[in-house]
């Protein structure tokens, strides 16, 4: 299927966490060289690798901010270093991406479209499949359940074309892959720090859609833009 673009200025930054996971990051950001003509910024932060790698990133890929934390404090902590520098620095979009992934060419391309022509959208993300097995779905889409507390990624384990569940409207989307408008994230805040790992994305994507009244493109990129994914390594 053919995606249609339209060309954009505005500066994407793209927030990466390492920790101790060198080789799946130096995997990741190969992958991101193919983004193209978008203005993008990528930002690494390291959370307390060691030995530290830092001349290692600034060697192979100058362009990619690094930013480094003396020991891992957790993923809120920082992709929140990550995200605001991008909020600092002029970024109309923030993409959270995990660092054991491998992009898409255009993996980025069909939400900034999305995002661009529908101000009502605050949250983009397309599909997530195994790496080992493009055709098995990670992530399509997310529903938290307050009653029951479930969160439950839907698609999980299924052949694309199989995908057959019933998929209520979303409420979240996996912070592995999220691409967010920095106004959404100037009203609502960034990653809850009191998480260490897991949930915070969750939590985010809640308060943008309650108190920012954003909606998420989750199902519109999923369904329609196939060609806006990635895989992740396990």
């Amino acid at each position: 299927m053919t995606v249609h673009v339209s060309p954009t200025s505005a500066l994407v930054s793209i927030v990466l966490l390492n920790c101790n996971r060198d080789d799946d990051t130096i995997a990741c950001l190969q992958s991101l060289k193919q983004v193209g003509e978008l203005n993008v910024n990528i930002i690494l932060v390291d959370n307390g690798t060691d030995p530290n790698p830092e001349q290692i990133y600034r060697n192979q890929f100058p362009n990619v901010v690094f930013l480094r934390n003396d020991k891992n404090l957790g993923t809120p902590i920082g992709n929140n270093i990550g995200i605001r520098y991008a909020l600092e620095h002029g970024s109309q979009y923030v993409m959270m991406l995990n660092n054991d992934t491998i992009v898409s060419k255009n993996f980025l391309w069909p939400l900034l479209d999305a995002m661009e022509t529908n101000n009502s959208i605050g949250v983009a993300a397309g599909k997530v499949y195994f790496h080992s097995n493009p055709t098995l779905i990670w992530f399509a889409r997310g529903v938290y359940n307050r009653f029951t507390t479930q969160v439950k990624h839907f698609g999980i384990g299924q052949h694309d074309p199989e995908m057959t569940d019933y998929v209520p409207k979303p409420n979240f989307i996996s912070g592995c892959y999220a691409l967010f408008r920095a106004s959404v994230l100037k009203t609502v805040g960034v990653l809850d720090e009191r998480f260490f790992a897991y949930m915070e994305d969750v939590d985010l994507c809640l308060r943008a859609r309650e108190r920012a009244g954003q909606c998420f493109s989750t199902i519109a990129v999923a369904n329609n833009l196939k060609n806006a994914y990635l895989s992740i390594m396990e």
